[in-house]
């Protein structure tokens, strides 16, 4: 909302910040999808990115614009940044690992071998 108040009120720089409300509204139409049975299975994958877009523009742009003054805050910023996104890039790994196991099968033919997903 104050995206749109402020793309609204400032003619002038509507073109600088039509991208991230554009962004925004992408993001919050997928994140109420998602919940709305658009699984793995479906095409939930497709609608993660808008939001984890969005998740950097705002660790990385919003938060150092608006509450580091200095240097040395923005740097602190990136380094919590990067540590979240590291975090949250293990902590999926680990939880897509134990599930894309679970959902696959491994076939030794005489011909070869197959990794199909499990559908049982």
């Amino acid at each position: 909302m104050a995206l749109a108040t402020r793309w609204w009120r400032a003619p002038d720089e509507r073109s600088a910040w039509l991208p991230h409300l554009l962004l925004w509204a992408f993001t919050l139409a997928c994140l109420a999808r998602i919940p709305l049975k658009a699984g793995a299975f479906h095409y939930g994958f497709y609608l993660l990115p808008a939001p984890l877009v969005a998740c950097g523009v705002l660790w990385f742009d919003y938060l150092p614009r608006f509450l580091a003054t200095t240097p040395a805050a923005r740097r602190v910023f990136a380094c919590t940044a990067a540590s979240v996104f590291i975090m949250f890039s293990f902590t999926h790994y680990r939880a897509s690992k134990t599930l894309y196991d679970q959902h696959t099968l491994l076939l030794d033919t005489p011909r070869g071998r197959l990794c199909c997903v499990n559908t049982m």
